[in-house]
């Protein structure tokens, strides 16, 4: 008699559990700006994920919009701890250097910043605006099709923030404004940016888990928390909009510059490798160059051996 073994769920999707916790800080929560907050990103999670699951019935041979393979429990925990981890490492050396001051506000509340920032905005803004945009606004497919997709929806994410978008609606195009666009447009490419690396092998194999949707998650509810916790000062002088956005440009950059130089040093390791042969296949060939060496001197030896046995002398003998 055999046993049926339990079907276990090789991949348990954090976008699952994320539904219930928004939807449970909505019925638990007291405060109305609290209460809308919840409710926009709550109407913004579930519309991006009818929209995903629209966008895949449409094209069943592309890979399903609510597939995030490193955004499990099972893998997605690496990845997110790695991108708090380098954000917090990266501001750490900037702490050193300007020493900023705390806002107002309780050790629990900062905590709980921390948890809304990382959980509920990251995590549904990544999904919204660096995963279901970029993808189902790529109308044909080419390589200007997909640009024009990112940009669209990093566009669209820098100008959901309310520092734009109420200034631009009333016409008003102030410094600020146009400051927080450049900052947050900067901030989003950047992040798709480190989304892509996994998706299209800009990374080590061995490196390549620390990188994805997870990674992008970490550092944006990082980001939010460190700028909503901390004044940060240089000389005196607010980081502005204007100033933050400069920085996260010249990071994009430099990450850009990095991931091209190692597919390129990638690229030329693998073409080595192809037109040099192995050391096995070359110990393969000596071989077998040596075996029909000697098998060829058998045959003649023997041969020669036959002529003599059957010539006419050793006949009369």
């Amino acid at each position: 008699m055999t046993t049926r073994e339990k079907p276990r769920a090789r991949t348990t999707s954090l976008l699952g559990p994320l539904i219930l916790l928004i939807v449970f800080r909505l019925l638990s929560s007291r405060e109305s700006p609290e209460q809308a907050f919840l409710f926009a990103y709550t109407m913004l999670f579930l519309g991006s994920i009818a929209y995903a699951e629209i966008w895949s019935r449409n094209n069943p041979r592309q890979k399903h919009l609510l597939n995030i393979e490193d955004f499990t429990i099972q893998q997605g925990l690496r990845s997110l701890v790695f991108g708090i981890a380098a954000t917090l490492a990266l501001f750490l050396f900037v702490f050193l250097l300007v020493r900023p001051e705390f806002r107002g506000g309780t050790a629990g509340e900062k905590v709980g910043v921390f948890i809304d920032m990382v959980l509920i905005v990251a995590t549904v803004e990544e999904f919204t605006f660096r995963w279901v945009l970029p993808r189902g606004m790529d109308l044909t497919g080419s390589e200007r099709s997909q640009w024009a997709a990112v940009v669209f929806a990093q566009a669209a994410f820098a100008y959901a923030h309310p520092a734009v978008r109420e200034a631009w609606s009333t016409g008003r195009f102030d410094s600020q404004s146009v400051g927080f666009f450049v900052y947050a447009f900067t901030v989003g490419l950047f992040l798709w940016f480190v989304i892509r690396m996994r998706a299209s092998g800009m990374v080590p194999a061995r490196w390549r888990p620390y990188f994805g949707f997870g990674t992008a998650v970490g550092i944006h509810g990082t980001l939010n928390t460190i700028f909503m916790v901390w004044r940060i000062e240089v000389a005196g002088i607010a980081l502005g909009p204007w100033m933050i956005g400069a920085s996260w440009i010249g990071v994009f950059c430099l990450l850009w510059v990095l991931s091209w130089s190692c597919s390129l040093a990638c690229g030329r390791a693998a073409s080595c490798r192809r037109s040099r042969p192995s050391r096995s296949a070359t110990t393969r060939g000596t071989s077998r160059s040596t075996t029909s060496r000697a098998w060829a001197s058998t045959r003649a030896a023997s041969s020669s051996a036959s002529r003599r046995c059957t010539s006419p002398g050793a006949t009369r003998a």
